[in-house]
């Protein structure tokens, strides 16, 4: 069996304190196929939590949408 996958990257944006909405460009399904990192000051990067940590708008959209 073949499964098919394929890893599309927007970003990365530059957080500034006051931003919090951030946009895709590519259509997703469900917003299990979306991860969201945050990365700190000295570059380590954490895997954030949909519905805990940001929300996901837009899916089903062809032109994508934001987190």
């Amino acid at each position: 069996m073949t499964v098919n996958t394929t890893s599309i990257v927007s970003g990365p944006y530059a957080g500034n304190g006051v931003a919090d909405t951030f946009s895709y460009t590519f259509k997703i399904e469900d917003k299990s196929q979306l991860s969201v990192y945050e990365t700190d000051d000295v570059g380590v990067e954490t895997l954030l939590t949909v519905d805990v940590d940001y929300t996901v708008a837009g899916i089903g959209n062809d032109a994508g949408g934001t987190v």
